[in-house]
């Protein structure tokens, strides 16, 4: 349906120009159309990726200071290596995760 209005507006914007009657729709019409309407989906898609970087960022930071201020005891030279346990049951709780699971890399 959205490739139908989108045709039918270019269709009116060709009309306009060519200071014509909106008569019918055209085959090569309906096709920038479509093409036109793919490149729209595909932009969405690259930007709800980048808003999920920035979410994602967002909660790595608040999950890293976490880390920061409940384990300092541990830190030696500017690192802090905990395992996934310690920060499982005191630090993901607070951050408001439903459900996390560690990255296959991370073995528990």
């Amino acid at each position: 349906m959205q490739v139908l209005k989108v045709a039918l507006i270019f269709e009116a914007c060709r009309a306009a120009m060519n200071e014509t009657e909106l008569v019918e729709l055209r085959s090569d019409t309906l096709e920038l159309a479509i093409r036109h309407v793919e490149e729209c989906l595909q932009a969405a898609c690259f930007l709800d990726s980048i808003a999920n970087r920035v979410f994602i960022a967002g909660e790595a930071e608040t999950l890293l200071e976490k880390i920061r201020l409940d384990f300092a005891s541990l830190a030696k030279n500017g690192s802090i290596i905990v395992t996934p346990f310690p920060v499982d049951s005191k630090v993901l709780p607070t951050i408001g995760t439903e459900v996390f699971q560690w990255p296959s890399f991370i073995s528990a």
